[in-house]
């Protein structure tokens, strides 16, 4: 139901989510009464007595128990046993949980209804705090974990709002506190979204080499725009020792950082690159103040210019195309992994290679950085859509992006590459042209191919098995060659599948919905997008995904690549 089975906690939670009232008779069999005096109605009652050995199905089966009912059950699959877990699910997203109730003293539970949520810790730093509140501009109100309590990373917790009051809402802005850092989420819909999973963020060392002590670390986005964010040092940093810490509020393939250090005086090391050194050596001069951090260049092209633009940021670089963001309805009903459809908006403008990254273009960057293709690509498919069947598919050892198979040039586009070598890429064209660039977040490859999409059967638009192009199920075609769609891209659809930069998860019931990538420090599938030369029309579709090992390579995987558009 929930589909939940990372930690025990939330193993037994996956049947269930609200109870109330219980009353146990002297009997052979436990025999309990829920008294619902909520305002909504209760239709799942689930008991335990240990979450290792499961729940019993729902109590009340196909029944419910309206406001101000009572009901009485009798569990005799369980004789004398006493001590019991209760949940009980209503209307409105609503829950509780009664953990280990002794029903043979305490006959009669109460359900007077509350709002709780599932905190799972997915990073490496231990959650000390967690605060709730309708409104970060009201009291945030007390840390809802008990004095001894904290969600070590692996675990869950669930958390319970028990005051009535917020019976009624479903949005409110929640805090998680650790150690170094304090990741707030606003505006979360707890009657459609009751998980909330705390991902790890860029990691950054301050080095203090200097001579006095360091009493502060913080760091933003764009400090001038931004303001600065929540300090880093639980301390002080004296000469000599470092600072290591997560920047658990950011996406983790965010790279650019202005960092604020302060020795009683303030030096700011402007857009500090934590992707490509992720250390920061602070040794302020007497005369010239701290060595700062490279400094993108002064003037972007692609600022103010409207949706369509195109433009180079250097020699050799992809030719980009600013997009404007947008509002969509992400995924479908046709699989399970793209379900449930939900509301996605995707901020813009932002920019986006106007073709898939080309041979040529891979080249200049393996030849600056020697970085190794490797030779085992799998360059026979039955299509994208099959990547991880791998039907008709096996890897073949001398095959590589520079022979993938068939005949290409340095103009078709690069496959045969991994995730991770896309990801080199991108961070090579970041230092080189002096701008965050990235591969695409999934979101952002579903809203350019809903406007993409058409009936591509013989439609000569796409290169694919039945596409009606003179490449169709051979090869991949020279990037450029196939007719651009209204937003001056061109292979969104066919061609080469790509890369974007989500961890693969089994559907979106958790995923963002602010346009950002999933990601998880544990990751090991990515996201494939778009159909590639070897898949049939009908599998172009503009919520088709598919996944992969972040290092595996394939002869119809390739990737291009995007960047922000900062004023």
């Amino acid at each position: 139901m929930w589909g939940w089975t990372r930690t025990k906690e939330i193993a037994w939670f996956v049947g269930a989510v609200l109870l109330a009232s219980v009353g146990l008779a002297k009997s052979d069999a436990a025999t309990f009464t829920l008294n619902n005096q909520s305002d909504f109605v209760v239709f799942e009652v689930v008991v335990s007595p240990d979450y290792d050995r499961g729940a019993v199905a729902n109590l009340l089966d196909s029944s419910v128990v309206g406001p101000g009912e009572q009901r009485q059950f009798h569990m005799e699959a369980w004789g004398s046993h006493c001590i019991f877990n209760v949940v009980i699910r209503a209307t409105k997203g609503l829950f509780r949980v009664f953990n280990d109730r002794d029903l043979c003293e305490d006959t009669y539970m109460l359900f007077d209804a509350g709002r709780a949520f599932v905190v799972s810790n997915e990073s490496l730093t231990t959650i000390a705090a967690i605060q709730a509140s309708p409104d970060f501009g009201e009291e945030m109100g007390p840390n809802r974990l008990r004095e001894d309590e904290v969600i070590d990373p692996g675990g869950s917790r669930i958390v319970t709002l028990e005051e009535r009051r917020y019976n009624n809402r479903c949005e409110f802005d929640i805090r998680l506190i650790t150690r170094s850092a304090i990741a707030d989420y606003q505006d979360r819909d707890l009657c459609d979204d009751m998980m909330i999973v705390f991902f790890e963020g860029n990691e950054v060392t301050v080095a203090n080499d200097g001579r006095a002590v360091v009493r502060s670390v913080r760091v933003s986005l764009d400090y001038e725009s931004k303001g600065w964010g929540d300090e880093l040092l639980e301390d002080s940093l004296p000469p000599g020792e470092n600072l290591t810490t997560r920047l658990h509020q950011f996406p983790e393939d965010q790279c650019l950082f202005d960092v604020l250090v302060d020795d009683e005086r303030e030096h700011v090391y402007a857009q500090f690159d934590v992707c490509r050194t992720a250390r920061l050596v602070h040794s302020p001069d007497a005369d010239d103040g701290p060595r700062s951090a490279p400094v993108l260049a002064a003037e972007d092209p692609a600022v103010g210019k409207p949706a369509g633009h195109e433009f180079q940021d250097c020699d050799g670089c992809p030719w980009m195309v600013v997009v404007g963001g947008g509002a969509f309805e992400r995924g479908s009903w046709e699989r399970d992994d793209e379900a449930p459809v939900t509301n996605v908006t995707v901020p813009g403008p932002f920019a986006v290679g106007q073709f898939e990254v080309s041979v040529g273009q891979f080249e200049e960057f393996a030849r600056d950085t020697g970085h190794d293709g490797g030779s085992d690509c799998q360059v026979k498919r039955a299509g994208w859509a099959r990547l991880t069947e791998r039907r008709g598919a096996g890897r073949t050892e001398g095959r590589s992006w520079r022979n993938p198979g068939f005949d290409q040039d340095d103009a078709h586009p690069v496959v045969c590459v991994s995730w991770n070598d896309a990801v080199a890429y991108t961070r090579w064209l970041a230092e080189k042209a002096g701008r965050p660039y990235r591969l695409l977040t999934e979101a952002e490859a579903e809203l350019l191919a809903r406007a993409s999409a058409t009936n591509f059967k013989q439609s000569g638009r796409a290169n694919c098995r039945d596409c009606g192009s003179r490449w169709d199920g051979k090869s991949t075609s020279p990037v450029g060659r196939l007719r651009p769609d209204k937003l001056g891209l061109s292979g969104v659809f066919g061609n080469a599948a790509e890369w974007v930069q989500d961890c693969y998860q089994s559907g979106y019931s958790n995923a963002p919905r602010d346009g950002s990538a999933w990601s998880s420090p544990s990751c090991e599938r990515r996201v494939v997008r778009g159909g590639c030369w070897s898949t049939s029309a009908q599998e172009l579709r503009a919520s088709g995904r598919d996944s992969d090992d972040a290092r595996s390579r394939s002869g119809c995987v390739g990737f291009r690549v995007a960047r922000g558009i900062e004023p």
